[in-house]
């Protein structure tokens, strides 16, 4: 969603549970002070890429066990050229933490429009996989290793669904985006494929989380599923099957969950559901980053710090 919209089945078998309680975990044993940062929507104009700059020098000081874009790494009108992608990398590029980047909506399905060139939306969505998730790692000077949804040959296109294990938390990124999730777009089969990869990966993140040594699953994704909308309603339509699967597994994990997400520029840390914490970060014009701080055993398991 561009800025305009406010200022703008199981997966089975031990090896995978091996590779996820393999990935690495942060430097102190102390998980208390397991932290990392959250960003995303922006830049979108030539000084919020500078100022996107500043914020990333600002994040390599911090002790982060890594740094999450939630996605829109451009606006909707700029054009989506290889030139821009590449500018944008060498950007994030700059992460000493490694840096993990989810699609947004303003990055691959507005690439139709005539302002951003005319291209094709599929073509730049695997632009984007080859350019930002080309292996099995993460971004920045310290990549972390990530389970890719790939691996799995029935769903080799989806990279951009990514796993991995940092101290007691299991993190999910799961590609849904803006703009009402790409539903009502044409060709219809691009959003079927993405949301029967995106339910299977969601379902095997709450059957892994529900590991003794799993406290607490994150979910990240760019798009707002507007959890607030009644189900069914012509805005939310092409979120229901996520929201309505989030909230079957959520209940029943009996662990805390916390839904992170971009898409309509406003920071907001609540609870729209008992068992469910939501953060949504900010995005232009502001080029804002939130501390996530991890707390095991503590009553509440996350707290957040805004940066502005």
């Amino acid at each position: 969603m561009g800025a305009t919209a406010s200022t703008k089945n199981t997966w089975l078998g031990i090896a995978l549970t091996c590779a996820i309680a393999s990935q690495p975990q942060p430097a102190s044993a102390d998980d208390a002070t397991l932290s990392f940062a959250v960003l995303g929507d922006t830049p979108y104009f030539a000084w919020e890429a500078l100022r996107l700059e500043q914020v990333v020098d600002a994040l390599n000081r911090e002790d982060l066990a890594f740094v999450l874009h939630v996605g829109d790494i451009k606006s909707g009108r700029d054009r989506c050229d290889d030139s821009l992608y590449l500018d944008r990398l060498r950007l994030l590029q700059r992460s000493r933490h490694a840096l993990v980047l989810l699609p947004g909506d303003n990055d691959w399905t507005d690439c139709h429009r005539s302002n951003n060139g005319g291209f094709d939306p599929l073509e730049r969505l695997d632009h984007l996989r080859r350019t930002f998730h080309p292996d099995g790692f993460s971004l920045g000077s310290k990549p972390i290793r990530l389970e890719r949804q790939s691996e799995d040959a029935k769903f080799a296109p989806f990279r951009e669904n990514m796993r991995w294990r940092t101290g007691p938390v299991l993190f999910a990124a799961v590609h849904v985006v803006g703009s009402g999730n790409n539903y009502s777009a044409r060709p219809g089969a691009e959003y079927a494929a993405r949301n029967r990869a995106n339910l299977t990966w969601l379902a095997q993140a709450f059957e892994l989380a529900a590991a003794p040594d799993v406290q607490a699953l994150v979910i990240a994704i760019h798009g707002n599923p507007l959890l607030e909308s009644a189900l069914g309603s012509a805005r939310r339509v092409g979120f229901d099957d996520f929201v309505r699967a989030l909230e079957d597994r959520g209940q029943a994990l009996g662990k805390p969950v916390l839904l992170i997400h971009g898409d309509t520029h406003r920071f907001r840390w609540d609870r729209p559901r008992p068992w469910l914490r939501r953060l949504e970060s900010f995005g232009s014009p502001g080029v804002d980053w939130v501390h996530v701080s991890v707390h095991p055993g503590a009553a509440e398991f996350f707290s957040v710090e805004p940066h502005q």
